[in-house]
């Protein structure tokens, strides 16, 4: 689960074909939201603050591995850049 709204995914091999945001899911019978992150323009998002208990799920490749980063606030900008 993430503690944190500020994210980054980096691949550090194989293929990630698919990453999502998961949301709320199982938590009092709620829906859960999922999103679709779009990985191949961008490698960092904010996750709007109203949702809470976030998963990612990232599908891909057999042996892809990822990296996930998450950042304290204010660490990625409004065009999804980092401030490192």
């Amino acid at each position: 689960m993430l503690s944190r709204d500020e994210i980054g995914i980096q691949v550090e091999k194989g293929n990630l074909e698919h990453l999502f945001l998961v949301c709320d899911a199982n938590v009092f019978d709620v829906a859960p939201t999922r999103v679709t992150l779009r990985f191949n323009d961008r490698q960092a998002w904010k996750v709007n603050p109203e949702w809470d208990h976030c998963n990612i799920l990232a599908l891909g490749s057999p042996g892809t591995v990822i990296q996930i980063w998450e950042y304290p606030a204010g660490t990625v900008t409004e065009t999804c850049g980092l401030l490192l």
